[in-house]
């Protein structure tokens, strides 16, 4: 597929948005801790963000992912 699509290909991301506590209760940290994954994922579709490889795929760095209040 990807030699079909080449560039055109879509930027997959993948987030766990339903995370559980040990005792089966969903981690719901709100949308504002939400909103700073979606921004660094358009950041990095705009070339703006870096991230670090890892074997699960890139992830941001401390310096391209908002963590203020």
């Amino acid at each position: 597929m990807g030699d079909k699509l080449q560039n055109k290909a879509p930027k997959i991301f993948y987030v766990n948005w339903f995370r559980k506590s040990r005792d089966g209760k969903f981690l719901w940290p709100g949308f504002g801790r939400y909103s700073r994954a979606i921004k660094w994922m358009c950041d990095r579709v705009d070339g703006k963000a870096e991230g670090r490889k890892t074997p699960i795929g890139y992830l941001p760095n401390a310096a391209t992912l908002n963590c203020e209040a």
